[in-house]
This record gives structure tokens, C-alpha cells and sequence, in this order.
């Protein structure tokens, strides 16, 4: 018997019934010597029908004779919600083979009893018999088939989702050769998720879709979406008043919104479908569009929707209010041509709300108000707010308040969105005079770490070191570090001291150098013994191999090359220089040459040039060139 679902009603009968029941307190106190012998208070029938109900539980009647009823136990079986356990029917009812079948129907008993609880249950009232009372039940045959029967039912359940999803996946993939269309689903996995997918792929259409199918909510929405339902009479009456259904149909042309009177009136309806963007102004019908009521309850206007609701209502230019309700849902974007055109000069002067603008969308600077534009309070709140608003300062602002362009050049430059894109489009808003300010401009734009844009500098610039020098100390790669380097000519990337000096800021320009510098032993060395020492070795050698895009020296031969070097300084420093000094000793060679101290000194170096001995800085540069190769 299906659940039902208990009512107010229900409670009042059932605490009526309780007390025909059990009676009331003090006659059942008076009468416990009678419960076993007197007639019940109730009816077997109205028993049966309080368990259906769910008027009586099983721990109830536990407490009571009708524990031991054969009907009324099988009723409490056939109601889930009195929880019933197989172990809580009595030994002798057990023995029934209708009530065990029932149980096993209603998964009050499983294959596990068989072989445990029916022992258990019999271990203190019939010893004896438990074992062949066992082996009773495992042997019947009608046992048995119930079992299979339930664990195909299972089987069968869980095959069936299973194959479901297997035909989801069918209907979703194009590559299926077997399921092509919905007419080659099984009909026992005709399933509505199966549906809907077969909808959406198109392999069923409306007019072959089963009766007992268009009544489904969502199927009728999937179809009149895809346009195959051709009459709104094809949607059934009860679909039809749904608000979903029909705006969907609304949408798609198949039914006018003047034939859902209910849609009709239901302006909140459209109004959130409108702020969501399922529903374009024009979309809107007549009454809606051309109300200046509604237009002012909207909160959220969709993108390039806004032109189609000036030109239906005028009036709304002049509403302070809807341009802020513009400006907050998508600034200026879509509104190239109303700004300019349409927007009064009110609206484009008014500070708050242009800046307001300005958070979702820059550009807004472009048509405020010329007073606005070249007023410097003004400037300066946009640029503290949207420090990438930088690339829309007109050129009149740039030529009145150069040093206000100058200051905001760094902190447009690190601001987080700041990319190539951005920066191309800044150097190509600056005015050209600018970049004849050397010393001025031109240093600043660098030592912002804003890069060499090719398209926008001077050809001249390429062969500039001072540039590249400026671009290396402040550039970062995120900034076009790399690519500025790209453009620098061959005088500026063969200069030993210009490029020793540029990867000192930044090592990985060492691969920048020319092939010239690369392959050249001073040049490495010098790079290799600097304070990016470790990080060139890194990026010339490790990253070079990889790459093969290098000019390579040998690391092994750079490596014995400093070693010897140093072994002769080593040398050099010990015996001759240590046996010149030795004045007055008999057995020192040398001891002769010490004839003055210019007449060592010309001996000295002398020797030094002859055997190649490092001199000067370079025994420093050797020593921290192999310290950092190790």
C-alpha cells in the first residue's frame, strides 16, 4: 500500500484509536489481569486499517496480543514506515511460508537470515529444530525464487541506469553508429534525460516525440527552443499558463505575448528576464518598451541595449538616474555613438557620475566634457581611480599638464592589468613632441620600465646605448624587456663595456649579445666574475644547450682556461716575485735583478708580459669567474 501522508485528521484519529486501544489510564491499570483474556477493544479490521494509515507503530502493538496475528503482522510488513525487523516476528509466525515470502518482498528479510537469523531467533525456544528449520528454507523452491527474483529486480534496476547513461553519452556523440536517433533506444531505456539529450542533438523532432512525453515541462521547453513545435495550441493548456513555457515560446516568435494575457501583465516577469539578457529591449512588447515607468525600474540595463531604449524614449536622455543605471551595468561600452551624440551636456559634465563610469569602462574619459578633460583635480581622481585611464588624456591635457603624464607613467606601468597591448596604445597617445624631450620625457617613459615600442620611437633610438642602458635597469620582461632588445642595432649589442654594463641589470640579456661578444673568453669572463656571475653561467650555459640559439664557448675549456690562467698568476706571485725580493741571500737566482726599484719594477714587468701573467684587476675577475663556475 502506498504512504500516505498524515494529516491533522489523521492525529486526532489515532489518538482515538490509541485509546479504544489501549484504553484510558486508570481502566487499563484497573484491568492489567484482563489484557491477555478479555475481548480486544478494537477490531481486527480497524487494527489493519490504523497500521495502512499509520495510526499504530509496531512497538504498539508489541505491547499488545495483536503481535502474534498472522494479518496483522503481514500489514506491518507491507508498511516500511513501522520498521519492522524480521527478528521482531514472533518464532511461530515465522514458520509461515506466505508471511517469509512477504518479508523477502519487502526487504524485511535477506539471504543472510537464512542462514543466521532464522537460527538465532530459535536458539532458545527450539533448539532442536533450528538446523532443519534452516535447511527447510534454503531447500524451498519458493524461497529461492523470491531471492532471484528480487536480485534480478536489483540487477535490472542498477543495468538500467546504467544503459541511461550509456545512452546520454550515445545521443550526445555524433560518432554513434548504433544509436542514431531516439527510435534506436530500447523502449526500457527510453528515459527522459535520454530524451532531452536526443532533443538537444536534434535526433528527434516534436511530431515523433510520444504523447505521454508532451506533457513533460522540460521537454517542451527544449522543443519550442529549438523551434519544432510550430502552434502554441500544440502546448497543452496547463504548459501553456506556466511562465517559463511561455516566455520561452515568446521568445522564439511562437506565440505573441498579447495571446498570454498572464505574461502580459507580469512586468517583473520581463524585467528580470530583461537584466538577465535573455531579452533584448526591442524584444520587449509595446506597452513595455515605450513605458518611461518601466524603463525606471530596470537595475541592471544588458549590454548595447541601452541605444534601442533612448531612441524609444527620449525623455530618458535627460534622466540623471538611467544614465547611472547605464554607467553601473556596463559603463560606455556599446555607447560609442550615444555619448557623444545623444548624452546632454549635463550628463557628460557631471564629475560623479563620468568617474562613476569610469569603473567599467576607461574610455568614458574620451567624452566627458571638454572642461573636464583639462581639469586637473578631475585628472587626478581619474588616474588615482584608473591609473590605465592614462591612455585616454587628450592631447590639450598632455600639452597643459605634462608633469601630471609624467608622474602617472609609473604607476600605470606596474599596475597588474598593464600588458604590451595597453603600452602600445599609450606610446601611441602620446604627443609627438614628447618624444623629442630627451632628457625629460623620454628618460621618464624608461625609467618607468615602460619599453622601446618600434612602431612609435625614433628609428634614431636603435642605435642608442644610453637607451638600452635606461630600458635594462628599469624594464622587467612582462613589460617587452626581451622585445625591446629585439630592435637594438649591432653597434649597441657588440659593445663589450655598453652590453658588460647592461647584463649587470639584468643577466638574461646575456643571450641578446652579438655572437661576436658571446664567443669572446674577456668579454664572458668579465660577465661570468660580475654579480650576476652565477645567473649569466646559469642562462649561458644550462639554458643555451637546451635552447641551441646560443654561441657557445666550451664550459670545460672557459673552466681550464681560468684555472691556468690562475696557476700561472699563482706561480708568477711565488717564484719570481718571492726569488726578486730575496736581496742578500746567496742561493737566490734572481737576487741580481734587484737593482733598484725602477730596474725591478721594468724586470717585473718584463717577465709578466712575456709569460701572460694577469695583471691588474684581472687575477680579481679570474678568482670570482672559477668561484662561481663551481
Amino acid at each position: 500500500m502506498p504512504r500516505t501522508k498524515v494529516k491533522r485528521e489523521d492525529w486526532i484519529a489515532r489518538n482515538r484509536f490509541v485509546e479504544r486501544f489501549f484504553g484510558n489510564g486508570d481502566d487499563n491499570n484497573n484491568n492489567n489481569n484482563k489484557t491477555s483474556t478479555s475481548e480486544p477493544l478494537v477490531r481486527k479490521e480497524d487494527v489493519i486499517q490504523a497500521i495502512r494509515y499509520q495510526l499504530v507503530t509496531w512497538s504498539e502493538l508489541q505491547l499488545h496480543q495483536w503481535k502474534n496475528d498472522r494479518d496483522v503482522v503481514m500489514a506491518c510488513i507491507k508498511t516500511k514506515t513501522n520498521q519492522i525487523r524480521w527478528t521482531d516476528i514472533p518464532f511461530e509466525l515465522q514458520q509461515h511460508l506466505d508471511i517469509l515470502l512477504l518479508a523477502i518482498q519487502w526487504r524485511c528479510l535477506t539471504w543472510g537470515h537464512i542462514n543466521t537469523t532464522l537460527n538465532t531467533t530459535t536458539t532458545t525456544t527450539c533448539m532442536e529444530g533450528s538446523n532443519n528449520n534452516n535447511n527447510k528454507w534454503k531447500g524451498d523452491p519458493d524461497v529461492t525464487r523470491a531471492f532471484a527474483n528480487e536480485i534480478i529486480l536489483d540487477i535490472k534496476q542498477h543495468k538500467i541506469k546504467a544503459f541511461v547513461k550509456v545512452m546520454i553519452r550515445a545521443m550526445e556523440s555524433s560518432e554513434s553508429e548504433q544509436i542514431k536517433d531516439w527510435a534506436d533506444v530500447p523502449p526500457e531505456l527510453q528515459h527522459r534525460d535520454v530524451l532531452l539529450m536526443a532533443i538537444r542533438r536534434r535526433r528527434v523532432v516534436w511530431c515523433n516525440i510520444e504523447s505521454k512525453w508532451k506533457s513533460d515541462r522540460d521537454v517542451v521547453i527544449a522543443c519550442i527552443g529549438l523551434r519544432q513545435i510550430e502552434h502554441w495550441a500544440e502546448v497543452s493548456p496547463q504548459l501553456q499558463n506556466e511562465k517559463e513555457v511561455a516566455f520561452v515560446a515568446y521568445q522564439t516568435g511562437l506565440v505573441a505575448a498579447s495571446e498570454v494575457p498572464s505574461l502580459m501583465r507580469d512586468l517583473d516577469f520581463f524585467r528580470k528576464a530583461f537584466e538577465q539578457g535573455k531579452l533584448q529591449w526591442r524584444g520587449l512588447p509595446d506597452n513595455m518598451r515605450t513605458s518611461e515607468a518601466f524603463a525606471r525600474t530596470v537595475t541592471e540595463f544588458p549590454r548595447y541595449c541601452s541605444k534601442s531604449m533612448f531612441e524609444d524614449i527620449p525623455n530618458l536622455l535627460q534622466d540623471r538616474d538611467i544614465w547611472a543605471t547605464v554607467f553601473d551595468s556596463h559603463g560606455v561600452l556599446g555607447l560609442d555613438d550615444i555619448i557623444p551624440n545623444m548624452a546632454p551636456d549635463t550628463i557628460r559634465a557631471d564629475r560623479e557620475l563620468i568617474l562613476k563610469a569610469g569603473a567599467s569602462n576607461m574610455r568614458v574619459l574620451q567624452f566627458a566634457d571638454r572642461a573636464l578633460q583639462i581639469d586637473h583635480t578631475f585628472l587626478e581622481s581619474v588616474f588615482d581611480a584608473y591609473p590605465r585611464a592614462l591612455v585616454h588624456m587628450t592631447h590639450e591635457a598632455q600639452r597643459l599638464f605634462p608633469s601630471l603624464l609624467i608622474q602617472r607613467l609609473k604607476p600605470f606601468a606596474q599596475h597588474p592589468d598593464t600588458g604590451q597591448f595597453e603600452i602600445s596604445k599609450l606610446a601611441e597617445a602620446i604627443l609627438p613632441e614628447l618624444w623629442q624631450q630627451r632628457g625629460g620625457f623620454v628618460q621618464s617613459w624608461f625609467q618607468s620600465g615602460l619599453p622601446y615600442i618600434v612602431d612609435v620611437h625614433p628609428n634614431a633610438w636603435k642605435n642608442d646605448k644610453g637607451i638600452f642602458l635606461l630600458i635594462a635597469e628599469h624594464c622587467d620582461d612582462e613589460l617587452g624587456l626581451c622585445d625591446s632588445f629585439e630592435e637594438a642595432s649591432l653597434s649597441v649589442l657588440a659593445d663589450k663595456d655598453c652590453m658588460l654594463e647592461i647584463v649587470r641589470f639584468e643577466p638574461e640579456l646575456i643571450s641578446k649579445a652579438s655572437s661576436s661578444l658571446r664567443m669572446n673568453f674577456d668579454f664572458m669572463l668579465l660577465a661570468v666574475s660580475g654579480g650576476n656571475g652565477m645567473a649569466i653561467i646559469r642562462l649561458y650555459w644550462t639554458r643555451g644547450y637546451k635552447k641551441g640559439d646560443l654561441g657557445l664557448l666550451d664550459r670545460d675549456d672557459f673552466q681550464q682556461r681560468i684555472q691556468k690562467m690562475l696557476a700561472l698568476y699563482d706561480a708568477f706571485v711565488k717564484e719570481i716575485l718571492g726569488a726578486m725580493s730575496s736581496v742578500g741571500k746567496a742561493d737566490c737566482a734572481l737576487s741580481t735583478l734587484n737593482q733598484g726599484l725602477e730596474t725591478s719594477a721594468a724586470y717585473k714587468k718584463l717577465i709578466a708580459e712575456y709569460l701572460d701573467v694577469p695583471a691588474g684587476h684581472m687575477p680579481g675577475s679570474f678568482l670570482r669567474a672559477s668561484n662561481n663556475l663551481k
